[in-house]
């Protein structure tokens, strides 16, 4: 999705660009699934995956949307929701999907308790 960002068909931005009327407010952004599945299966029993690198992606579309300003240059006020990744049978059976899955969510907690504290705070 990341890599698609500013894609003019199906990138987030042009969503959030071509959304006007009525404008949006909130994003829900459920991504990871399918990194997890990917990351784990290709690995054997050594888990060796730096979370940071899987979760920022991530975080890119929610400041995405969190930074997203309208034509005269003003923030949209878009807020974002993150949804944690959920369990699966991989993750039953694949130590390493689950242990990554369980960080993933952490980091992504942590991205989504910095944000409301900051927003707390004005």
């Amino acid at each position: 999705m990341v890599d698609c960002i500013n894609d003019s068909n199906i990138g987030l931005q042009s969503s959030l660009d071509g959304i006007c009327n009525p404008s949006l407010s909130i994003v829900i952004i459920l991504a990871g699934t399918n990194d997890i599945g990917q990351l784990t299966s290709s690995f054997g029993s050594n888990y060796n995956i730096d979370t940071q690198k899987v979760v920022q992606p991530i975080i890119k579309l929610h400041k995405t949307c969190l930074n997203s300003v309208d034509d005269n240059g003003l923030n949209k006020n878009i807020h974002t929701i993150a949804i944690g990744i959920p369990s699966s049978e991989w993750q039953v059976m694949n130590q390493d999907a689950a242990t990554l899955c369980n960080d993933m969510n952490k980091a992504l907690q942590q991205f989504a308790s910095t944000k409301l504290s900051n927003i707390n705070h004005l």
